[in-house]
């Protein structure tokens, strides 16, 4: 049985052109389907494969809608399902106005999608101390401590895969976090900025 590809599953997107801060192209899983991908200021993906998330509100009909990850897109990378991977990134703090990322914020620098939970990870923090939740409240994001470890994290704190996507974001440790996924038999992607540098 052919395993088809469902929102939330994390694959490979031709992008053939950039119109709107969205990348027109094709979607390389199962069913090929056309998508629109939402790229940012990314002008540079035109012409090039990238790694998308199927948005987990899209039609049955008519195109994909995803959003960019990264533009490392292997030729053998299968498509994954939620449950299969986590997504993570190395934040800085430049991107953010207050004394802690708003989850807007975190959307204008990566884009995993809409996300209810993001677990953030402050320079040098351990199981003691400088880890945090942010959660999305009516009244506006919150953050709250937590002193657990990594791997306790990814079970209690982060959503269930099938709810929302998984997002680590960390200030110096994005090492320790992609071994700390690895380590739970999980593939650690690493998110790509939105914003070019030049």
């Amino acid at each position: 049985m052919i395993r088809k590809d469902i929102p939330g599953t994390l694959g490979r997107a031709y992008i053939q052109e950039i119109v709107d801060k969205h990348g027109i192209g094709v979607w390389l899983g199962t069913p090929k389907r056309d998508i629109k991908v939402v790229c940012g200021g990314r002008d540079d993906l035109a012409g090039k494969i990238v790694l998308a998330k199927l948005d987990r509100k899209y039609a049955l009909t008519g195109p994909y809608y995803g959003n960019f990850i990264t533009s490392v897109a292997p030729d053998n990378f299968a498509s994954l399902y939620p449950e299969e991977y986590i997504l993570c990134g190395a934040w800085d703090k430049q991107y953010q106005a207050g004394e802690f990322p708003t989850l807007r914020e975190i959307n204008k620098l990566f884009d995993p999608g809409s996300i209810p939970v993001v677990l953030m990870l402050e320079a040098d923090s351990t199981d003691k101390k400088g880890r945090y939740v942010i959660v999305h409240k009516v009244e506006g994001d919150r953050r709250y401590w937590r002193t657990e470890s990594l791997r306790e994290c990814i079970y209690k704190v982060l959503p269930k895969p099938k709810r929302a996507t998984r997002v680590i974001l960390t200030e110096n440790q994005l090492f320790e976090v992609v071994y700390a996924i690895m380590r739970e038999k999980i593939k650690p992607i690493v998110m790509e900025s939105l914003i070019t540098h030049t």
